[in-house]
């Protein structure tokens, strides 16, 4: 199981380890995932999906003390953008829903 909310709980001091940074992405500004995963999955990466592109993009993933880290890359204004993690391990593979950035 991954846990990801992008908008956390919205508290405006406090963020969440498996929230979005920033919770409302700006154009050409990075977006930062945090997740984290139940088990130890070897790998987390995202799947990117853009207007742009038909097939998903990958961002890898790092490890970041309990919880991982995806960083995607700015995107332009007006541009539809949306994401979902996956996560790999011995036990499988898993992932959450799509979300929109």
């Amino acid at each position: 199981m991954i846990r990801h909310e992008p908008l956390g709980i919205e508290h405006p001091y406090d963020p969440l380890p498996w929230e979005r940074f920033p919770r409302y992405p700006v154009a050409d500004e990075p977006v930062l995932l945090g997740a984290v995963t139940e088990g130890a999955p070897d790998v987390v990466w995202a799947e990117v999906q853009t207007d742009n592109n038909a097939s998903p993009i990958t961002v890898q993933g790092v490890v970041d003390g309990e919880r991982w880290l995806v960083t995607l890359p700015g995107f332009a204004a007006g541009q539809r953008v949306r994401y979902r993690l996956v996560a790999r391990g011995l036990t499988g593979e898993t992932t959450t829903d799509w979300y929109p950035v």
